[in-house]
């Protein structure tokens, strides 16, 4: 977006003061995206530039201001025009032009400017706002050459190919389809189907189909010709844009001549049937480049473009080793993308290697008959004679080299060269994501060799006549046969069997079937129907890889009985190949495996679980020892000390040694009571003793005793809110509870924090809560649902010591008491522990 260099004269003028004028303009020009420079007319010497402008040319700023742009312009005499045009022009108009010039790496750079008078400083300057335009123009000129491209071939295509857009007007055709209608050009183009009569069936039923396949192949359409006769055409449809229009491609294969033949041969089956196996053996080659012509104009990736080509040419021409190789453009390495015939090959090789890599890099096909003449030729796969690699090249650039090799019995010709070449330069063109099609080569020929091969096969047919009608009495009976055998298979199969079409329409059902989904369905109903709606599109995928790859696809689904009922399916789905049908259809074996999943997930959450387990036993195993090892050291110091040194040691100095003792022992004492505690807790239950308890001077013991142990490190609030009365409560069981509580605020605390602790006696609610506030490290949101766990310590504290018993013994402390434990943690901010109690009175003693 530019900005008005109007503006910005009106922005210093009016806003800038005249000391920091200069420093104003480059912050403004900062904001504008693209390259800014204001310089003198006379000697174009630079005032002011901004970052935008330095990127663009590769200059700095106070390189710009010590040069004059006619470094930068390729065409000096235009550039003086145009600044001429400027001065000449009215004050403040604004005028705008193209240029290419140079940035300081000597590379082009084409640029739209639009330029304006303006006082700078005191003095006229002009300010231009230079926009690259650089790539624009390049994708502008692909886009030219690839539209001539598509011309050129489309109009060298052997098969009848025509643009008609939806509306069915003819926008341009090739001399194939006007020899197939004839008809003269003048008579077609620019003239509507339905006034011509072109299409026997509906024209707005094939556009309506294309709208919901986007794409129709093989579409037997009749074509009325010149007379009004009706020709045969196996037809493609596809979608296409030329010139920014939508348009309809389609490229007709005459069939007349085929169809006719096969009439006359009706009466004899055995040969009819031959007649038909050869013809849908050529019609298969033809769906075969048809497809591979279709992926490169329908612009599909890479990866199929290549999977078409090199499957293409092994089943059609019979190459028996097919493999196609793209470049990495950081490494230069070349990387297999796909390849047919090969038991071992190389995934990678390097930049410069063999037969490939000398292509890479001359950008010319070669032709090698004998690849023992070669030294650099590198062996893959046994037996090779010859070899043929193509360069794949994308805007003047190698991209990938496509492969053939042969083994013995074949030799690769020049012809083979000239194929493969021509096949290399369709898809480039396809990898280049342009609408255009591989020349079909052969189509003629194989037509007329087709024609040769019936009126053969019609010959023969005569002869074998009285020999076939046996044969066909004979493969009635084994077809009765097998069909019976089938439906017993069908209706003894403990799985759910559907026949379905492309759309999941219902077309045949086993009896399992009803058994598992609690009714008999009806031909023609959508089997999504029954599925859960998250498992509609995994159906469909399913279906199409299956219809359009001929592989078995399994996937699982989520179905709904009639009841409503939902369970898990494993569906094994895979195409009806040879079918009497009149659709493609898939066969959808349905097995039940909701049971298997549920003891899989069972069998998982207990395997998590004791991994857990065993994970927070040996971490317990490390820091159990470390907090009994550092109390033993240090008793064992004082007591070395006493018992060598005791008459060195001045009174003072042993009464420390032997506190020093006495604490170390008791922490030991408390860490083992800890562990009993536990232990008893998860094997017997714990020992409930309740006694009638003051809670408000039970609590402030409590607190001086933390307090003194916290020392001037961290300082307690306590607080008490009610009318308290006596209450029955375990002394033991709740004075551990709230030390580990009050000791884990202080420990995980900052030195010089406040730890809250609230005692409150709610009467009406029947309830005590107790409640201790920090504002330490507070616990990550992934540890807070295993806080409670026996020996689990959260990640944040691996640092600080600890057993992971604390808060397991508080839990059983609460339980014990009939009580429940809340805490709510923001990691950084701190964490807030609530248990409450119900009020048991002094007269009413708690059952143990």
């Amino acid at each position: 977006m530019y900005l008005d260099a109007a503006h910005i004269s009106n922005v210093e003028t009016t806003n800038a003061q005249p000391s920091t004028y200069p420093a104003d303009i480059l912050r403004l020009l900062e904001f504008i995206p693209d390259a800014v420079l204001i310089f003198e007319p006379e000697n174009e010497h630079v005032l002011e530039v901004n970052q935008a402008a330095c990127a663009l040319y590769g200059y700095s700023r106070m390189e710009f201001l010590n040069m004059s742009l006619d470094v930068i312009s390729l065409d000096i005499p235009g550039s003086q025009v145009q600044i001429n045009r400027l001065l000449n022009a009215p004050n403040g108009q604004l005028i705008q032009f193209e240029a290419t010039q140079i940035r300081k790496d000597h590379s082009p750079v084409v640029v739209d400017i639009q330029a304006q008078l303006i006082d700078f400083q005191g003095q006229t300057a002009i300010l231009s706002i230079n926009r690259d335009i650089t790539q624009l123009k390049r994708t502008e000129r692909a886009l030219e050459q690839s539209e001539e491209r598509f011309r050129r071939i489309f109009h060298a295509s052997p098969a009848p190919t025509a643009l008609i857009t939806p509306s069915g007007w003819v926008v341009d055709a090739n001399a194939s389809f006007f020899a197939l209608l004839g008809l003269p050009v003048d008579r077609v183009i620019n003239k509507n189907v339905h006034d011509l009569h072109l299409f026997a069936n509906d024209f707005a039923s094939i556009i309506q189909q294309l709208f919901e396949q986007q794409h129709i192949a093989n579409l037997d359409t009749p074509i009325r010709s010149e007379g009004r006769q009706t020709r045969d055409t196996l037809a493609s449809f596809e979608w296409i844009k030329l010139g920014g229009e939508l348009c309809i491609l389609a490229q007709f294969f005459d069939l007349t001549e085929r169809k006719q033949v096969e009439n006359e041969l009706r009466l004899s089956e055995g040969r009819y049937r031959s007649l038909l196996e050869e013809a849908n053996r050529r019609a298969l080659e033809l769906t075969l480049l048809n497809r591979i012509r279709s992926i490169v104009v329908r612009e599909m990736d890479q990866q199929a473009v290549m999977r078409a080509v090199v499957e293409g040419l092994h089943e059609l021409y019979g190459y028996s080793h097919v493999s196609v190789y793209f470049i990495n453009a950081e490494t230069s390495e070349f990387h297999m993308q796909h390849q047919i015939g090969y038991e071992d090959f190389f995934q990678v090789i390097p930049s410069g290697w063999g037969i490939i890599g000398r292509v890479a890099q001359n950008s010319q096909a070669v032709l090698i008959e004998d690849v023992k003449q070669d030294p650099a030729y590198m062996a893959a796969a046994p037996n090779v004679q010859s070899e043929i690699a193509v360069p794949l090249i994308v805007d003047d650039q190698v991209v990938g080299v496509l492969n053939i090799e042969t083994t013995s019995g074949r030799h690769l010709h020049q012809e083979d060269l000239e194929l493969i070449t021509a096949i290399s330069e369709h898809v480039s063109i396809g990898m280049q994501r342009t609408s255009l099609y591989i020349a079909e080569q052969g189509q003629r020929q194989r037509a007329q060799e087709l024609a040769g091969t019936n009126a053969a096969l019609y010959a023969e047919t005569l002869r074998y006549a009285e020999e076939l009608e046996q044969h066909v009495e004979e493969r009635t009976a084994q077809l009765q046969q097998a069909k019976d055998q089938v439906e017993a298979v069908l209706s003894a199969s403990s799985d759910g069997i559907l026949l379905l079409n492309a759309s999941a329409q219902i077309r045949q059902a086993n009896p399992a079937f009803a058994l598992l989904f609690g009714y008999t369905p009806t031909s023609g109903e959508y089997f999504t129907n029954l599925l859960d709606s998250a498992s509609h599109d995994l159906l469909m995928m399913a279906l199409e890889r299956a219809l359009t790859e001929g592989q078995v696809q399994r996937c699982e689904l989520v179905a709904c009985r009639r009841d409503d009922a939902r369970f898990t399916l494993e569906a094994v789905i895979d195409l009806v190949r040879g079918n009497a049908w009149a659709e493609p259809l898939v066969v959808c074996n349905l097995r039940d495996i909701s049971q298997r999943r549920k003891l899989e997930n069972d069998l998982r959450e207990a395997l998590d679980k004791e991994r857990r387990l065993v994970e927070l036993k040996s971490r317990f195993g490390a820091t159990a020892s470390h907090e009994f090892r550092t109390p033993l050291a240090l008793i064992r110091t004082s007591s070395d000390l006493l018992m060598h040194h005791y008459d060195r040691l001045n009174e003072n100095r042993r009464h420390e040694h032997f506190s020093m003792i006495s604490t170390q022992v008791q922490q030991l004492a408390n860490l083992i009571d800890d562990l009993l505690t536990i232990s008893r807790a998860d094997t017997v239950g714990s020992y409930f003793r309740p006694q009638a308890m003051n809670l408000p001077e039970y609590c402030a013991g409590i607190t001086r005793e933390i307090q003194w142990i916290a020392s001037s490190t961290h300082r307690i609030g306590f607080a008490c809110v009610g009318d308290f009365k006596p209450v029955m409560i375990d002394p033991d069981l709740m004075r551990r509870a709230l030390i580990n509580l009050l000791t884990n605020a202080i420990k995980y605390s900052p030195n010089g924090d406040t730890v809250q602790f609230l005692v409150s006696y709610l009467g009406d609610e029947g309830a005590i809560t107790f409640q201790i506030h920090d504002k330490g490290i507070g616990i990550p949101a992934e540890d807070q649902r295993h806080l409670f766990d026996t020996f689990f310590r959260a990640s944040n504290a691996a640092h600080i010591q600890g057993t992971g018993l604390g808060l397991a013994i508080v839990k059983r402390t609460v339980e014990a008491h009939s009580g429940t434990v809340n805490f709510s943690s923001v990691p950084g901010q701190g964490t807030t522990f609530i248990i409450t109690i119900p009020i048991r009175p002094a007269e009413q003693p708690a059952s143990s």
